[in-house]
């Protein structure tokens, strides 16, 4: 579901999706169904669609910063594939 301020009878020549740091509300299947909704439902505006990784935040741990930067590469192939920048 889009957000309210984005609605299909407006004209977007650019969206930008920023996702932001916090990977601990959601695991890596939950962002993944995330993008792929939102990528759906802006697919079709005729926009040029860019999603932006997710933040490396100091001092969270190798854990995190591993976790991360998957989340960022398997959304980066993504969104490549679906023809969406990145």
């Amino acid at each position: 579901m889009l957000p309210d301020p984005v609605r299909p009878m407006d004209c977007y020549p650019l969206l930008l999706f920023h996702t932001g740091t916090d990977t601990s509300v959601s695991n890596l299947k939950n962002i993944k169904r995330h993008y792929k909704e939102l990528g759906a439902a802006v697919k079709n505006l005729g926009a040029q669609v860019v999603f932006s990784l997710i933040l490396q935040v100091k001092g969270l741990g190798s854990k995190r910063s591993d976790s991360i930067k998957k989340i960022n590469k398997r959304l980066r192939e993504w969104c490549y594939g679906q023809g969406f920048s990145y």
